[in-house]
């Protein structure tokens, strides 16, 4: 529901907690395919006229996902986020351009479980921040 533009970075809110592994993974491959159309209009209208004209090179994707309950950390996945966040081509048809790939060479991506009180609080946070090409190789060397 909220969207922000600070400088050389992206961010808005989704109305609903990402889906965990096990639920993407047993989802009906139409369902996905539905959901990833929903994401991709939901995070269109919250970034109207804030796309940017060409997909960020080296980008880094943090993600917290507030709901009641805490998953298992590996069940947090941002598969669809990402695919969505990419540009448009037959593997991604509903991508929005906004990151250049999801591979480890142009994207970094975290995601954190933030404990929402009331079922009515949970929601995704997303922010996508613009590196340069020295920056995220030293945030890459850093991590490692």
């Amino acid at each position: 529901m909220e969207t922000r533009r600070l400088s050389g970075s992206i961010a808005f809110t989704l109305v609903a907690p990402l889906p965990l592994q096990n639920a993407w993974e047993r989802m009906h491959w139409a369902a996905r395919r539905s959901f990833k159309i929903a994401l991709a209009w939901e995070i269109r209208g919250l970034l109207t006229g804030q796309i940017p004209a060409r997909p960020i090179e080296f980008a880094e994707v943090k993600i917290w996902r507030h709901s009641i309950r805490e998953p298992d950390q590996d069940g947090l996945i941002v598969k669809a986020l990402l695919d969505v966040l990419q540009p448009t081509t037959k593997r991604h048809p509903y991508g929005l351009g906004i990151i250049k790939d999801d591979r480890p060479a142009n994207c970094r991506s975290t995601i954190r479980h933030v404990r929402a009180l009331h079922r009515t609080d949970q929601c995704t946070r997303v922010a996508i921040l613009a590196l340069g090409g020295v920056e995220f190789e030293r945030r890459r060397e850093e991590s490692a």
